[in-house]
């Protein structure tokens, strides 16, 4: 079972669960930041479109 295994590398089964939760909280906001720098350079190359159009 896995806390057999979690238990063996001395971290609580609890503590396991936390810091999994702690990293997926971690994941979330590099999506975030990620979603909001390609809308930053989607944002910018339109601009540079236009610009070159006119």
């Amino acid at each position: 079972m896995m806390s057999d295994d979690v238990q063996k590398d001395g971290v609580t089964l609890e503590r396991w669960c936390v810091s999994r939760e702690l990293n997926i909280s971690e994941l979330r906001t590099a999506v975030r930041n990620l979603q909001l720098a390609v809308a930053r350079l989607e944002a910018a190359a339109k601009i540079t479109a236009r610009k070159g159009r006119s």
